[in-house]
């Protein structure tokens, strides 16, 4: 892998792993925090849905870029959906 895709991939594992995180432990998140955290993978989402019809331009290599795009849109999309709608837990822990 060359070392200029090292940064962005290192990011993007990131990305994952944190909305992960956040979508099973959403039962222990406050509902402002929750609410942030939507609202940034919204964000997330809509410069993906950017990404993928920019992808459509006449250009070589375009597909994997398509895909990676498709991928973060359905993992923010996702995310954000689930910060949204599950239930506050009422057990205290």
């Amino acid at each position: 892998m060359p070392f200029e895709y090292l940064i962005p991939s290192a990011i993007g594992f990131g990305f994952v792993a944190v909305a992960i995180a956040i979508v099973f432990n959403v039962h222990r998140i406050a509902m402002p925090v929750r609410l942030a955290a939507a609202g940034v993978f919204a964000l997330i989402a809509c410069f993906s849905v950017f990404g993928i019809l920019a992808t459509f331009e006449p250009l070589a290599g375009q597909i994997a870029w398509r895909i990676g795009y498709i991928a973060t849109f359905a993992v923010a999309g996702l995310a954000s959906l689930r910060l949204l709608t599950a239930k506050q837990s009422t057990i205290a822990e």
